[in-house]
């Protein structure tokens, strides 16, 4: 939850972005969980869990995006694993890489694990 709470407080208006949690495993706690928090964060916070399995990881994002696509394209994703917690600025830092220069297609930036101090 961490990670999910670090995703959902960037400086960013909570208004311009989405969270969605792609859970792979179909954890019933995990999805009460973000339904509570969703009711308390001014991000829209979205549970999502694949009904096929197969792929693996890469299988899960591209389910994911599908899904994402359903509710209407949006124009920059990111993805963060479980044991991965976004800075603050993070969508500050990164979307002027991607919006300011057209051949840019992707950003790949240092990940902290949530285990860590920073």
């Amino acid at each position: 939850m961490d990670t999910v709470r670090a995703a959902c407080d960037l400086d960013y208006p909570a208004d311009r972005y989405r969270v969605l949690i792609a859970d792979d495993a179909a954890n019933p706690d995990l999805e009460t969980q973000i339904a509570a928090l969703a009711i308390r964060t001014p991000v829209t916070l979205l549970y999502y869990a694949r009904t096929t399995k197969g792929g693996m990881k890469a299988g899960n994002m591209n389910s994911a995006l599908n899904y994402l696509h359903g509710l209407g394209a949006a124009e920059f994703c990111t993805f963060c694993d479980v044991d991965m917690v976004f800075e603050p600025e993070f969508l500050r830092a990164t979307l002027p890489l991607l919006i300011n220069d057209d051949s840019v297609g992707v950003a790949v930036v240092p990940q902290v694990r949530s285990s860590q101090k920073l």
